[in-house]
């Protein structure tokens, strides 16, 4: 892989770390430590037409509008031939296809901040390669962290070896569905976490039936979305996405 692509929408120093009583022991939690079965070592291509039969969606996580709202983003980001090529031009036509949907500007609350290009040039050359340390900045427990984190390296696995979306898939639905049904999970963990996986699912999907030029940087994708504000990560995504394909 190239540049730390599924850093994606997770990272950085966007949030202040909290640390909480050790839930580490409990099964659901152990469950999660190694999530990558050996079946999902083998390469298998990502194929477009078994890809776009593939569903993105996942009507049991109560924040799949966020992906489904990143994805319209995206269709609409890239509908033009005179796209931007600096962080600059990139930020604010972003920001600009944004502000014209009027399901993205429904989740805009008062602390929402745009993504500018210094912040973007952030994310973008952050230095940190471990998702562990990526999340860490973020705003959960260490419960959820030491179950987010390792969910996203193996996201991280399973695209950088190309297997079939539909493999990948039920890998996030799976997961998901751990995570609803966790009961040491806060309120606010549960949301990162839904809203981070959702906003993944259907960013693979987007790859999947559609691939860029060059192969994408899974990491810098994916970890830049990890953010309590569910805009913003939504946003971060869209922009992170536009720069590395620029």
């Amino acid at each position: 892989m190239k540049n730390l692509f599924l850093y994606l929408t997770l990272s950085t120093a966007l949030f202040i770390f909290f640390s909480l009583e050790s839930c580490s022991t409990d099964s659901s939690f152990e469950a999660t430590k190694n999530p990558v079965s050996t079946t999902f070592e083998n390469t298998i291509n990502l194929n477009r037409t078994e890809a776009q039969s593939a569903v993105p969606a996942n009507k049991n996580n109560p924040y799949d509008a966020i992906g489904s709202i990143h994805t319209t983003l995206r269709k609409a980001y890239y509908a033009s031939d005179n796209l931007p090529k600096n962080l600059e031009g990139i930020s604010k036509r972003a920001e600009a296809i944004g502000s014209a949907n009027a399901a993205f500007s429904r989740l805009k609350g008062n602390d929402y901040q745009p993504i500018t290009s210094p912040v973007l040039r952030a994310l973008l050359s952050n230095s940190k390669s471990n998702v562990l340390e990526i999340i860490q900045d973020s705003k959960m427990t260490t419960a959820a962290q030491s179950t987010l984190a390792p969910f996203l390296e193996s996201v991280i696995l399973l695209s950088d070896k190309k297997q079939h979306y539909s493999a990948i898939y039920n890998f996030i639905v799976n997961y998901e569905a751990t995570i609803l049904a966790n009961k040491y999970l806060t309120k606010e963990d549960k949301g990162i976490i839904l809203r981070s996986s959702s906003l993944v699912r259907y960013a693979i999907y987007a790859y999947a039936i559609d691939p860029p030029k060059k192969d994408p940087d899974w990491k810098i994708l994916i970890t830049n979305i990890v953010t309590a504000n569910q805009a913003e990560a939504v946003m971060t995504s869209l922009a992170v996405d536009a720069a590395v394909n620029q």
